[in-house]
């Protein structure tokens, strides 16, 4: 928006007198910063010229094209690192220390390695301190004309006055009251777009001059920066209306604290029952009404998708991790080659997923095939564990370069970011909640985790195998048929890669058939309850599904790059379309033109800029394929629940057999 005020302003301004960029040296800094630099130019100096293309908005990456490399797979070649053993538990990166300025509260900023870009969200107060000092500059700044100093012009005086007005009420107390901290979070979201106002009539002042001088190119650019993160923390604000509890926060408390931990609830570690170990510890909330919240910390991408790196993240992963990688490590160098051997052959005889092989298949391979003594000396049990755990992260890291995710990213916050996308498209209930937490110990502590709502039913993959394997059938209602259509395009824009029957859960309920079932499992407990239904079919009816696991998503890529995943559904593979009826209030809201701003403004504390345009790419994609089908006939919108129910009744076998419609996410009969 912003940026785009900046290319097409224009003006009939004909000159500016020539001026100096000056700091005044008796101010003190209202935001305790560092002291700011002073920037100056002589009397009779020729003004700068402008830059052109400054605000230019970043064209959305063109990826995926089909000439494009497919995903890097895991080097056989690869180099073992020099490796510890690993005791820690995830939650002993040390607390960050607070830092502490003139008027601005003492909450702390998140300490950050050295070459590594700020974490999203948590280091907001980074970002936010950095901010300060380009409008302490803004402030400071004076124009000059030789010795003497000129009065500053109405767009400038407007600005300075925003960042006054903003930054008082940043550092006032928040408030212990629901209403006067209603009040007071309204008050500081109307003061940012106010500041923002502020930022693009200035931007478009400075761009329309004929001959702006270096003092109002430094303005411009000190604008921009404020610009920039004052966007973020409106929209960080917006969203937590309703969300941030008064009352919680400790006593003295500024928003500045409230925007540093802005999408980041505070949990103890004394509030959560923890299992598991190492890097795989999950914390369990249970909420006041009975329902569980799973909390798991923060995981990050391989970079390099080499076997070693996916070993060092099963080193870890847990106690027995620790033990099994650290033999591997301590194998002589051959030994090592012949290691990363087999593990190509266990790729290719393995799925993460199904678990195709069982531990005496999986040793057969390798003695038919294998190098590694050392590997086949596992027991049965390490090694199925150690190779599933390392075929999922290759799978993982594959599928992450399919959808644009660069290596080393932050993987796990990709779940809170779905789940804010699915309500905005009022999907929440077909996407588990989740969002981003602080998880605290004894001894202060904290880390970065991503917490996830508890879905019911059962994994929609293992109930259609259960199901298979006995002779039991499975139909969808209308209801859920819908919810698989929503989670098809809800995929699609969010730039999904990884959704199997595995990632969705099944709420069902079971009815008995009056018909005999020869496949009826023996033994089980309904021969004890109800011995004259344990050989009758059995037929599972799915009511309604949840997405999980939510992560490999929000890469870089737009729907045609995406077409290297085989678990992507597009809305037309050739002359076919895959989702031939749609809910007609589902499509509006796609169709809806705020949703662009709304899913932006609810990324930006986690995604970054090129995420979001991808994003926001793919939607437009949608968009446009949605109205040339509805235009053509092909999609039809149902406006009626009950016409709903009747169509799909009449048409849900054509999803199945694949001849007349491209495959979707209906995988089973309608009830």
């Amino acid at each position: 928006m912003a940026l785009d005020v900046l290319e097409q302003i224009e003006s009939d301004v004909s000159s500016i007198e020539e001026g100096s960029f000056d700091s005044a040296s008796d101010s003190g800094s209202m935001f305790g910063t560092a002291p700011v630099p002073v920037v100056t130019s002589e009397p009779g100096e020729e003004p700068a010229a402008a830059e052109s293309g400054d605000g230019a908005a970043a064209a959305v990456p063109e990826t995926g094209e089909s000439g494009e490399a497919g995903p890097m797979l895991p080097s056989p070649e690869t180099v073992r690192p020099e490796m510890e053993t690993v005791t820690e538990d995830p939650l002993s990166s040390p607390a960050p220390a607070p830092e502490t300025g003139g008027g601005e509260s003492t909450a702390s900023a998140p300490e950050q390695t050295e070459g590594e870009a700020p974490a999203p969200g948590v280091d907001m107060a980074q970002a936010h301190s950095a901010v300060q000092n380009a409008k302490q500059a803004f402030l400071n700044s004076k124009r000059k004309f030789g010795l003497i100093t000129r009065k500053d012009d109405a767009q400038t005086v407007s600005l300075k006055e925003a960042i006054r007005d903003l930054d008082a009420l940043l550092t006032a107390d928040v408030p212990a009251a629901d209403v006067d901290f209603a009040f007071g979070i309204e008050s500081i979201c109307q003061a940012y777009a106010r500041l923002i106002k502020s930022c693009n009539d200035f931007a478009s002042h400075i761009n329309g001059m004929r001959r702006p001088s270096s003092t109002e190119l430094t303005r411009l650019d000190l604008s921009k920066q404020i610009l920039t993160q004052s966007e973020k923390e409106l929209g960080g604000f917006n969203l937590i209306k309703g969300q941030y509890i008064a009352g919680t926060q400790a006593t003295g408390e500024k928003w500045t604290d409230v925007l540093y931990n802005i999408r980041a609830e505070e949990l103890n570690r004394n509030e959560v029952e923890t299992k598991g170990a190492g890097s795989s510890t999950l914390y369990i909330k249970t909420n006041a009404d009975g329902s569980k919240r799973y909390i798991k910390a923060e995981e990050k991408m391989a970079i390099s998708g080499q076997y070693a790196e996916f070993f060092q993240q099963y080193q870890q992963d847990s106690d027995e991790g620790n033990r099994i990688v650290t033999e591997a490590f301590s194998l002589d160098d051959a030994e090592f080659r012949d290691l990363i051997h087999d593990f190509s052959i266990i790729s290719e005889n393995i799925d993460p997923i199904g678990r195709k092989l069982k531990a005496d298949q999986l040793k057969a391979e390798l003695r038919d095939m294998g190098r590694s003594k050392w590997l086949q000396s596992l027991d049965d049990d390490s090694l199925m564990k150690f190779a599933i755990y390392v075929c999922k992260k290759s799978t993982e890291f594959v599928n992450a370069q399919t959808a644009g995710i660069k290596g080393g990213s932050t993987i796990s916050d990709r779940n809170a970011s779905s789940s804010r996308v699915a309500e905005a498209l009022g999907m929440g209930d077909v996407v588990a909640k989740s969002e981003t937490v602080l998880i605290t110990d004894q001894d202060g502590r904290t880390t970065r985790a991503n917490a996830m709502e508890g879905a019911g039913g059962e994994e929609m993959g293992k109930l259609g195998m259960y199901a298979m394997t006995h002779g039991y059938s499975i139909t969808l209602t209308p209801t859920a048929a819908k919810q698989l259509f929503e989670l098809q395009i809800f995929d699609l824009i969010t730039g999904q890669v990884d959704r199997h029957t595995g990632n969705y859960m099944a709420e069902y309920s079971v009815e008995v058939l009056d018909e005999d079932n020869p496949m009826a499992p023996s033994g089980g407990p309904m021969e004890v309850i109800a011995p004259e239904l344990a050989k009758k079919k059995i037929r599972y009816v799915v009511n309604s599904i949840k997405g999980i696991d939510n992560d490999l998503a929000f890469g870089t890529k737009d729907l045609s790059g995406l077409s290297g995943s085989q678990n992507v559904r597009f809305l037309t593979v050739e002359d076919k379309v895959s989702i031939p009826y749609l809910p007609q209030d589902f499509y509006d809201r796609i169709m809806d033109p705020n949703l662009g701003n709304i899913l932006r403004f609810g990324q930006l504390d986690l995604r970054n800029d090129e995420e979001i345009s991808a994003m926001l790419n793919r939607l437009e994609q949608v968009r446009q394929t949605l109205r040339i089908l509805v235009n053509s006939g092909k999609l039809q919108l149902i406006a009626d629940e009950n016409e709903w129910d009747r169509i799909l009744r009449e048409h849900i076998d054509d999803f199945r057999d694949g001849s007349r419609y491209a495959k979707s996410y209906i995988t089973a009969s309608l009830q």
